[in-house]
């Protein structure tokens, strides 16, 4: 069966409209970017109805150029009616998610989600009349135009069993392998959600979907399955942690964790284990606690996550446990120590295949590593070791990760940018400082990580008052926002 017409012409319309609208008001694509902010291509691609936008776009796009909900209006419009004239199997019901570097500047982060949910909201409500089979198909297509617009509809509710869409059991198959695989969908959601900064849409999202793997659990009779629900439930167990503790929730934080560990346990898995323990534990102490880290006590569980990642055997594992240590060591100025932990991290990630990595490592690579080296000796260059690299190797280092990096993970660019301009400060180069501080800004703008809030405060701090143009501009970016 045939798309009636051209299966574009929607979105071809819309990208009209979107057209007609920022050349009413006289902006250019680069301008436009930078006030969503996005990327020229994502914008092109939206324009020309190649691709339709992510709803994080779609109503800073709407605000940006004083549509006043018009261009949203057009948007479901015109999406509506592609859905209802797509055939049955004509198209994937999830297609791809683009990753469109979402960085959010200028509107309210508050604003935002409530604009993104009433969106949600007005979708599930006009297509609440369609045949069940329609209706499924459609929330499956729109949750995959971005990370952001799922949550928000499962809170914002509206639509009788909406919440089977992430945690049913209303596909065909057996029902351990489709609850496995619903399950895994909402740890790549989250997983998702939190590269982007957004810990309290983790958190959210998380402690809905908790229950459901518990309950999965508790119901599994057969010891095959139970084990992969098990390490799932201590996936999502671990990133809810760490959303806790970004948002400086210490008690929710220790919670998860503890559940996440003992989750690793009963599934006999050391390298969630060891990962738990050096993201949630360590990391916790190094990037949300900064004021009270205790040296020796972070120290001691470094040490034993080396060991968890070491009884895991996998070399992926046990590289990542290291390159945590060595920040550790830096941080209070070990530097041969810290040397030898990065050199150690290098050569057992260099013996790791993409094959054995652990799903939820998928992040960490030798761009990684470079970052966590320049982090390392701008903390030695700091403590003012005598043999501390000198100042151009740590801006070497930096730089480097940060050009090789691209716009997959916003927050880990926001710390590249914040730890360059640290050492550009230390160095004397106030100017590229500046700069550097203005573009974490520009990425962190709407992140609910509190560690990148407190170090940009920090930051705005040191260059208050400081006349030279870049400086001032950082200054005025900073006060335009509304941090909550």
């Amino acid at each position: 069966m045939e798309h009636r017409g051209d299966p574009r012409r929607h979105r071809q319309a819309f990208g009209r409209e979107l057209r007609t609208w920022y050349e009413r008001r006289g902006v250019s694509l680069r301008r436009f970017g930078d006030l969503i902010p996005c990327g020229f291509a994502l914008i092109h691609r939206a324009a020309q109805g190649r691709d339709w936008p992510a709803p994080w776009f779609l109503v800073r796009a709407d605000w940006c150029l004083g549509a006043d909900g018009r261009l949203i209006e057009a948007f479901v419009e015109c999406w509506l009616r592609e859905e209802l004239e797509r055939p049955a199997g004509g198209e994937e019901t999830r297609p791809a998610t683009r990753r469109h570097g979402d960085h959010r500047l200028l509107l309210d982060p508050e604003e935002v989600a409530i604009r993104v949910a009433d969106l949600s909201a007005r979708i599930a409500a006009a297509v609440a009349s369609w045949a069940p089979e329609m209706k499924r198909r459609a929330f499956l297509r729109w949750s995959g135009f971005g990370a952001a617009s799922l949550p928000v509809a499962i809170a914002a509710g509206g639509l009788e069993g909406m919440e089977h869409l992430v945690l049913g059991t209303q596909h065909g198959g057996r029902a351990e392998t489709v609850a496995a695989e619903q399950c895994r969908e909402v740890i790549g959601m989250c997983r998702r959600l939190d590269d982007m900064g957004m810990s309290a849409a983790v958190l959210q999202v998380g402690r809905r979907a908790l229950p459901r793997v518990d309950e999965l659990v508790r119901d599994c009779t057969s010891a095959a399955a139970r084990r992969p629900l098990t390490l799932l439930a201590g996936e999502l167990s671990q990133i809810v942690g760490l959303a806790a503790a970004g948002l400086h929730d210490t008690e929710t934080a220790t919670r998860y964790t503890d559940r996440a560990n003992a989750a690793a346990d009963e599934a006999g898995s050391p390298d969630l284990h060891a990962y738990t323990m050096s993201i949630n534990l360590v990391g916790t102490e190094l990037y949300c606690r900064t004021a009270n880290c205790n040296p020796a006590a972070t120290a001691t569980v470094a040490t034993a996550a080396q060991e968890w990642a070491r009884l895991s055997g996998n070399p992926a594992v046990v590289s990542h446990a290291l390159s945590v240590a060595a920040r550790v060591h830096a941080r209070v100025g070990r530097e041969s120590a810290t040397l030898r932990a990065l050199d150690e991290a290098e050569r057992y990630l260099e013996r790791s295949t993409p094959e054995e990595r652990p799903t939820w490592l998928y992040w960490y690579d030798h761009t990684v590593l470079l970052g966590c080296r320049g982090e390392c000796l701008l903390e030695l260059y700091r403590a003012g070791r005598p043999g501390a690299s000198g100042i151009a190797e740590t801006v070497a280092a930096l730089r480097g990760a940060l050009a090789a990096s691209g716009r997959e993970y916003p927050r880990d660019r926001v710390w590249r940018h914040l730890d360059l301009a640290d050492a550009y400060w230390e160095h004397g180069e106030r100017e590229e400082s500046a700069r550097n501080a203005s573009d974490a800004l520009v990425l962190a703008a709407g992140m609910e990580w509190r560690g990148d809030r407190e170090r940009l405060e920090d930051v705005h701090r040191r260059m208050e008052g400081d006349p030279l143009p870049a400086a001032r501009e950082f200054g005025e970016r900073f006060r335009t926002l509304v941090w909550s």
